[in-house]
């Protein structure tokens, strides 16, 4: 799992819904 310092978007995931996968090209999917 990336670190917080990756995820400058932590708090948009956390505030949108659950992370189900993460790619650093294809972008995140929610679940």
């Amino acid at each position: 799992m990336a670190s917080n310092e990756y995820l400058p978007w932590k708090g948009f995931v956390m505030s949108t819904g659950t992370v189900k996968w993460f790619n650093a090209t294809k972008g995140f999917g929610f679940i």
